[in-house]
């Protein structure tokens, strides 16, 4: 018994390269198609924004030139501060022209949604929300260094009324200290983690503590003792005021933090320690 075999015919290479450079055309005119009403948009997107930009800049601009904000910033006592933080020149202009940037920045982001360029679209969306926090964060830095210059300026003027070599020293140290805490604060507000930045400043202040305490209990007692009388020989002995000291009046004419210079009626000059000023009955006459 004979059987015939039937076999399909043999597809044409060629036909099949033509057809599927067609249908690889066809997708690329399809997807452009599609993409080109998006790409339109965001184009329109981005023009409106670099419009509404300069706009929004040019009010701001004329709003705080016109409530005069660089004269209320020197009078608030800012400015120095600001230098600090590295912010100079006119802030009736950084201002506006930050807001300008900002609104450029979202635009973009609108931009990129509408031509669908997703991850673009969602990195500068974090941004954005990253953005609010690093702002908080920056004004709690600004007002940290404003807080931390007012006290050391007060610090250091009333130590330094009371003649204490050290003041500068120690006024720096309240800056350092108020600025540390000012800084675990803002940087917990964007998010990066401070439990280390605590327990080093812990362990600093502790260290430090502990060792003024074992210098002061031991070695430098009597230092210690001179040093805390020395702010009551400056409230009670002023310039000029004699002393009766063995019989002999003595003038003060300085106290340091440590010892206190008397000069004698000849002319000469003797250093004791403060504390013999506090602890020893001394007879005074206020000077003339």
């Amino acid at each position: 018994m004979n059987t015939e075999a039937t076999t399909a015919p043999a597809a044409n290479p060629l036909l099949v390269i033509v057809e599927s450079l067609k249908n690889a055309f066809l997708d690329m005119g399809q997807a452009l198609a599609d993409f080109l009403p998006k790409l339109v948009i965001a184009l329109i997107i981005l023009c409106i924004g670099l419009i509404l930009a300069k706009i929004i800049k040019a009010v701001m601009t004329k709003v705080l030139a016109g409530i005069k904000i660089d004269t209320l910033v020197e009078k608030s006592g800012l400015l120095p501060t600001l230098s600090k933080m590295g912010i100079k020149g006119s802030l009736a202009v950084s201002i506006p022209k930050l807001l300008g940037y900002l609104i450029i920045f979202f635009m973009v982001k609108s931009a990129a949604e509408s031509a669908s360029f997703t991850n673009v679209s969602e990195f500068l969306g974090s941004i954005l929300g990253l953005l609010p926090k690093v702002i908080m964060a920056f004004l709690i830095m600004v007002a940290g260094m404003f807080v931390g210059d007012v006290i050391q300026t007060a610090t250091f003027n009333s130590l330094d009324q009371r003649g204490l070599d050290y003041a500068k020293t120690l006024s720096r140290i309240v800056f350092g200290f108020i600025f540390l805490v000012f800084l675990t604060v803002a940087l917990s507000q964007v998010g990066i983690e401070t439990e280390l930045l605590k327990d080093s400043v812990k362990i600093l202040l502790i260290g430090v503590s502990m060792a003024i305490a074992i210098a002061l209990g031991l070695g430098l007692k009597d230092h210690a003792h001179n040093i805390v009388a020395a702010i009551y020989v400056r409230d009670v002995y002023n310039h000029g005021t004699s002393v009766e000291i063995d019989g002999e009046y003595l003038t003060v004419r300085g106290t340091g933090p440590v010892t206190s210079k008397l000069q004698k009626e000849n002319g000469d000059f003797i250093i004791i320690p403060n504390s013999e000023l506090v602890s020893t009955k001394i007879k005074g006459r206020a000077s003339s």
